[in-house]
């Protein structure tokens, strides 16, 4: 007989199988860890090494004195998550190992350790939680708290620690630990504290939040431990909105009086299958701070990536996302003033056809980085000012290749309704320059073979060029494009970011007749200002340049391009920027681009189309001109 029924009665222990071996009978081992009622027991698998095909399992039950109540069981195809603790709800915990004859047994081993036990129910609406200390200022060792905090539906909890105090040194491991669970059922803390923080403040997205607070069971690692403020809010902020084809709005909390501080809120806007969700920014207020750390709002599903805002702004750009859902999150630190109005955002869904009214924009094709769907029909409407000239440029172009364009195309007509262009492949077009101020785009597209789509920037200008651009990515070049313009031209391109954000640029001036003698800059000039007038410092360009990268640490720049009315002494540039929080571009990151694809000089088949250059950025930020020169960085 085996010898594994028994009762332990002291404070921590271990507790393991019979050896391995091949039974001819049904056994059961059984093993009751009984201690005294204020402690609750602590049971941890170190070891399970059970196949998957015997059908020996391994119980935990609770025992409430009079009867067995089971908790789990554990087999070969059900097996334990090993050395994470299952903590008991009573004082008196049973294991039991059920095996049937012609079995094999398998191995398993596991230890207790009695805790005392601590913690309650939190239903009012404010107070204080702090851990019971000794007579000496520390927590007593060897404790297991958990406090479970309700708030009634429509309600949440903000949670703000004036001091963590679990460590005196920098842990290797968590030997006292505190732990916050968004998620009451789940087994993995959102947040574990092992050490000294002050000042630590968090806001749920539930009405439901646990803490758990553990220590170890020696004296000399006691501290402090924690006092925690909490308060119950009516749940203002997140949540999801359905968009329809109506704009609708929604804000920051409080607005228009300022925002309350240390909150979190998380919308899910959900628009129709095969739409896209579109934003617009009516006001928007917080806190500027480096890289949008303490403060921010978050983008989702832009350009598959997120776009970070922070700071104050009047002239951020719409936002349209990837396909029918788009998620915002803002975030805010505990402050104890605050003057800032936060956001109001109007919001709705989109179909492929839109009418674009603004000077400059962005227009992409439907899913756009993705791949577009088949059998759309979209009209794309461009009304500017009257008295403006309109010109169209191409940062991306991949559609069916297909010499006639007769599957998947774009077409491009003016206000007489004259086609311009139609565009179809894998080449992408050079910059179309209008008479007026309205264009009309058709994008076709049948059921087969998909591709990425298009990407283009339009800038309406009163002199043929220049223009104030506001998207985070765009292209423009020198007028009439890619040869030189045969009149005098002052062109000023105002581009302005988000705040914190920072340029990267890609520049090339083509060879020409100016380019290649001896560069006068009284003649034809592009001039890169640092900042967003010709105050700032700059640097000018005239002579040929090629792969070449520049990157600007500010977030609002003016560049200025001259000609004469001599064909001959004029240069032809194009460049292309994107602005980004964090300065160095990592090839692997979508959010970056890491391609600058660029207008050859080369014709293709069908007149005014250009093929595609790509060139790569290099990962080095102060990389990017080979002449050893650095003026390529303000």
């Amino acid at each position: 007989m085996l010898d594994c029924d028994k009762v332990l009665t002291s404070f921590s222990g271990n507790i393991s199988s019979p050896h391995y071996g091949f039974w001819k009978t049904d056994f059961n081992c059984r093993w009751v860890i009984n201690v005294t009622s204020e402690y609750i027991l602590k049971i941890t698998f170190t070891t399970f090494e059970v196949s998957k095909l015997t059908s020996s399992k391994v119980y935990i039950k609770e025992n409430n004195g009079v009867a067995d109540t089971k908790v789990d069981s554990y087999s070969g195809t059900n097996p334990p998550i090993l050395n994470r603790a299952y903590i008991s709800f009573s004082n008196i915990v049973v294991v039991e190992l059920e095996n049937k004859k012609d079995s094999e047994v398998g191995y398993f081993a596991l230890t207790y350790q009695s805790v005392k036990k601590c913690g309650n129910d939190i239903t009012n609406f404010e107070g204080i939680l702090e851990n019971n200390v000794t007579s000496d200022g520390f927590f007593e060792p060897n404790l297991y708290c958990e406090w479970n905090f309700k708030a009634p539906s429509g309600y949440t909890w903000n949670l703000t620690f004036q001091y963590i105090d679990m460590s005196l040194d920098v842990p290797s491991e968590c030997i006292n630990k505190l732990e916050l669970y968004e998620n009451v059922v789940s087994f993995n803390p959102t947040y574990t504290f092992c050490q000294r923080s002050t000042k630590v403040a968090y806001r749920s997205d539930n009405n439901l939040y646990k803490i758990v607070f553990s220590t170890s069971e020696k004296s000399e690692h006691r501290r402090k431990g924690f006092r925690l403020i909490y308060k119950m809010l009516n749940f203002s902020c997140g949540g999801t909105l359905n968009a329809t084809s109506t704009n609708q709005t929604f804000t920051s909390p409080n607005f228009p009086l300022p925002y309350e501080t240390g909150v979190t809120c998380r919308w899910l806007i959900k628009g129709f299958k095969e739409q896209n969700v579109i934003i617009f920014f009516n006001t928007f207020q917080l806190l500027k701070t480096d890289l949008c750390r303490d403060e921010s709002l978050s983008i989702i599903n832009i350009d598959n990536s997120e776009k970070l805002l922070c700071g104050e702004s009047t002239t951020l750009p719409s936002f349209k996302s990837v396909d029918e859902h788009l998620t915002i999150l803002f975030k805010s630190v505990i402050r104890e003033e605050n003057n800032l109005k936060g956001f109001n955002i109007t919001y709705a869904v989109t179909g492929c056809s839109q009418e674009f009214r603004a000077m400059t924009g962005r227009i992409t094709s439907p899913n756009y980085p993705k791949e577009h769907r088949g059998n759309h029909n979209c009209n794309y409407k461009i009304l500017a000012p009257s008295g403006t000239k309109l010109s169209l440029f191409f940062t991306d172009f991949k559609l069916e290749d297909d010499f006639r364009c007769e599957f998947d195309y774009l077409t491009v007509t003016d206000s007489s309704n004259r086609q311009i262009k139609k565009l179809c492949g894998f080449y992408k077009p050079g910059p179309l320059f209008l008479t007026d101020n309205i264009a009309s785009l058709n994008f076709q597209t049948d059921d087969q073979d998909h591709f990425g789509g298009f990407d283009l920037t339009y800038i309406a200008s009163h002199g043929g060029c220049g223009g104030t651009l506001q998207e985070l990515k765009g292209l423009f070049t020198s007028p009439n494009y890619p040869n030189p313009p045969s009149t005098a031209y002052t062109c000023l391109w105002k581009i302005i970011l988000p705040a914190n954000y920072k340029f990267r640029m890609y520049l090339e001036i083509t060879p020409t007749t100016a380019s290649l003698k001896d560069c006068i800059l009284e003649h034809s000039q592009l001039t890169i200002y640092d900042g967003p007038s010709e105050l700032a410092s700059h640097n000018s360009y005239c002579k040929p340049e090629a792969n070449k990268t520049l990157n600007i640490l500010k977030d609002t720049i003016l560049i200025k391009y001259t000609s004469t009315n001599s064909t001959d002494e004029n240069i032809v540039f194009q460049l292309l920027y994107e602005g980004s929080l964090h300065f160095h571009i990592n090839n692997n990151n979508n959010n970056y681009i890491t391609n600058f694809n660029i207008y050859s000089n080369a014709p293709v088949e069908g007149g005014n189309s250009y093929s595609t250059a790509p060139t790569p950025l290099s990962d080095d930020p102060h990389d990017g001109d080979d002449s050893g020169d650095d003026d390529d960085l303000f």
